[in-house]
């Protein structure tokens, strides 16, 4: 796969992926837009001798400065490539052709620099609505990623994101209300959690998976506190 790097003459400087591929694609878009005739004589690329068959034609030739991209292409026949050589478009062709095969290869050309706009514009999104955001929960990022590319999915019934709420709910510190000073109850913190998945129809992690994901999140070790007035020494979360 080759990739093309190429300065507009607005000075913006685009990248083209796989460039091989896009010519080709370029090749077929243009058969079918001329009805594959050839877009200088008008004859059928595919008639007659095979002398005559297509051949791709480099409209603004590369000796001359022209470059190898999609709206530089054009499928002709034999006998015009043959015909036209190295010359320019204007010095081979008709006023009217020049006309209808100028604004074609502009067409492409526009099409290809808007589809690379889009993507400089929805990195540059990316990087300043996540990358950059370090405070964003996993979830919350999946969410502007998502809003980027224009795609809706309903979190709360798609079991793809649905098991994100956990990380994002242990971020938010809602179980801090149990503190007491920098213990909690393990059990305390799972129980507001439950009642946080069932409040929003999510199917809740185990309590070894909640630990796990909690232990990764939030600075802590496991201990045991004691309520000397109670006899009972439950497990919690220490904050370190």
């Amino acid at each position: 796969m080759r990739d093309k790097h190429i300065v507009l003459a607005s000075g913006l400087s685009i990248g083209i992926t796989d460039i091989d591929n896009k010519i080709k694609e370029a090749e077929y878009n243009a058969l079918n837009y001329f009805n594959k005739t050839c877009p200088y004589c008008g004859n059928g690329i595919f008639d007659g001798h095979i002398r005559n068959k297509l051949n791709l034609d480099h409209f603004w030739p590369i000796s001359k400065g022209g470059q190898n991209v999609p709206w530089n292409i054009l499928p002709i026949c034999g006998r015009c490539n043959r015909k036209k050589k190295d010359k320019l478009p204007h010095e081979y062709l008709e006023p009217l052709t020049l006309e209808i095969c100028t604004k074609y290869l502009s067409e492409v050309r526009d099409r290809y620099c808007n589809e690379t706009q889009k993507c400089c514009e929805m990195i540059a999104k990316i990087k300043s609505s996540i990358i950059n955001d370090t405070t964003l929960t996993t979830t919350a990022a999946m969410k502007v990623l998502l809003d980027i590319f224009e795609i809706n999915i309903d979190f709360k019934t798609s079991s793809r994101f649905e098991n994100d709420y956990t990380s994002e709910w242990i971020t938010s510190g809602d179980w801090k209300y149990n503190l007491i000073g920098n213990q909690v109850e393990k059990s305390k913190v799972y129980e507001m959690y439950l009642t946080h998945c069932k409040s929003n129809n999510l199917s809740p992690d185990s309590v070894g998976e909640f630990g796990k994901k909690f232990f990764k999140l939030v600075k802590c070790k496991s201990v045991r506190i004691n309520y000397p007035e109670l006899g009972i020494r439950p497990w919690g979360y220490r904050l370190i």
